[in-house]
C-alpha cells in the first residue's frame, strides 16, 4: 500500500511539472508536411511530428533536442541553436517510371521504415507566442517491404524544413 501511495505521488508530481512547461503546436514544411508539437522540459524540448510526403505515405518522428547555444542576435525575441536524437517510423508508397532497354515501365514502390533520427536546427521565438525554425532531420535504419534493405535517408540532411508554431 505504501508503494502505491508513493508511486501515485510521484506520478502526480511529474504530471504537474509537465503541465507547467511551455508547449508549442504548428506545422513543419519541407519535403512533405507535418503537424509538429514541442514540449519544453528543463530548458530542452521533445519534438513529435506526424506527417506525410504524399497521399499514400505517413511518418512519425519523436526527437529529444538539446539547446546547444542561445546567441543574442536581436534585442527582441530569443534565438536557439539545437540538436538532438530520436526515432522515426513510417510508410511510403509511390510510383516511379523506370526505363530498361528502351521500354518505360511504371513501378510501384512500397516500404515501411524504423530508424534512428538526428536533428539540427535554428529557432527564433518571437516576443509574442510564436516561433519559427529551420532544421534538418536525417533518418537511418532498416527498410521493410519493397525488397527490404536499409533506409539511407542521409540525402534528407540537405532538405531543410521550416516550422511555424504557436506557443501556449
Amino acid at each position: 500500500m505504501k508503494r502505491i501511495i508513493l508511486l501515485s505521488i510521484a506520478v502526480f508530481a511529474s504530471l504537474s511539472v509537465l503541465n507547467a512547461q511551455p508547449r508549442s503546436l504548428g506545422a513543419r514544411l519541407g519535403y512533405g508536411a507535418e503537424v509538429s508539437y514541442q514540449h519544453y522540459v528543463n530548458g530542452n524540448f521533445i519534438e513529435m511530428d506526424l506527417g506525410t510526403a504524399g497521399f499514400k505515405s505517413f511518418s512519425l518522428h519523436a526527437v529529444h533536442d538539446w539547446i546547444i547555444a542561445t546567441p543574442v542576435w536581436t534585442t527582441k525575441g530569443d534565438w536557439a541553436i539545437y540538436g538532438g536524437v530520436g526515432i522515426g517510423a513510417g510508410y511510403y508508397s509511390y510510383s516511379k517510371n523506370e526505363t530498361k532497354e528502351g521500354i518505360t515501365d511504371t513501378k510501384k514502390h512500397q516500404y515501411g521504415f524504423l530508424g534512428a533520427a538526428g536533428q539540427l536546427g535554428l529557432e527564433y521565438t518571437f516576443w509574442f507566442p510564436m516561433q519559427i525554425s529551420v532544421d534538418v532531420r536525417p533518418v537511418i535504419g532498416p527498410k521493410f517491404g519493397d525488397g527490404g534493405g536499409f533506409l539511407d535517408d542521409y540525402k534528407s540532411f540537405f532538405i531543410p524544413f521550416v516550422s511555424v508554431r504557436y506557443m501556449f
